[in-house]
C-alpha cells in the first residue's frame, strides 16, 4: 500500500512585536526590480555607496598614464619604491572589476533620484556628503 507523503506546513515567523513577518522569497518567485537600470535594490544600494565612497577618496594627482606608458616606465625603473608604485598604478588601470569615477557617477545619476526619494534623502543631505550640485541636477534631484 502506497502512503502519501505529507507536505511540511509553512510556519509564520513571529517578530518580537507579535506581528507575522513577511514570507521569504522562494526559489520560484522572481525578485522585484525597484529601480530602472539596476537588477535589484542591493545593486542600487551598492551603486550609491560606491559613488559616495569615490567622492570621498582623493584622486591621484598628476596626469593619467595609459597602460603602455606605465609598462614602459615599469620596465625602465630600477628603484624598488618606484616599481612598487608603478605596479600598483598598472594594477589599478588594468583591473577588470574596477569602475572609474565617471562610470560610478553615471550609474549614480541613473539611480539617485528614485532611491533618494524612496529613502527621503534631501538635496542638503546629498550636498553635505560632498555630491556636487551639477551631479544632483543631472540626476533630477531638486533643491
Amino acid at each position: 500500500m502506497a502512503t502519501a507523503k505529507r507536505q511540511p506546513q509553512k510556519r509564520k515567523s513571529v517578530a518580537n512585536n507579535g506581528s507575522a513577518a513577511p514570507a521569504k522569497r522562494g526559489p520560484g518567485r522572481p525578485r522585484k526590480n525597484p529601480l530602472p537600470g539596476s537588477s535589484s535594490s542591493s545593486d542600487t544600494n551598492a551603486v550609491i555607496r560606491s559613488y559616495l565612497k569615490s567622492i570621498g577618496t582623493p584622486q591621484p594627482r598628476g596626469r593619467k598614464m595609459d597602460v603602455s606608458t606605465l609598462r614602459s616606465r615599469l620596465s625602465s625603473t630600477a628603484d624598488p619604491m618606484d616599481r612598487l608604485l608603478l605596479t600598483q598604478r598598472l594594477l589599478d588601470a588594468t583591473s577588470n572589476g574596477a569602475l572609474n569615477r565617471k562610470e560610478l557617477e553615471s550609474a549614480f545619476i541613473a539611480n539617485a533620484s528614485k532611491w533618494g526619494s524612496e529613502h527621503r534623502v534631501s538635496w542638503s543631505a546629498w550636498r553635505q556628503l560632498g555630491v556636487p550640485a551639477p551631479v544632483l541636477r543631472r540626476a533630477g534631484i531638486k533643491e
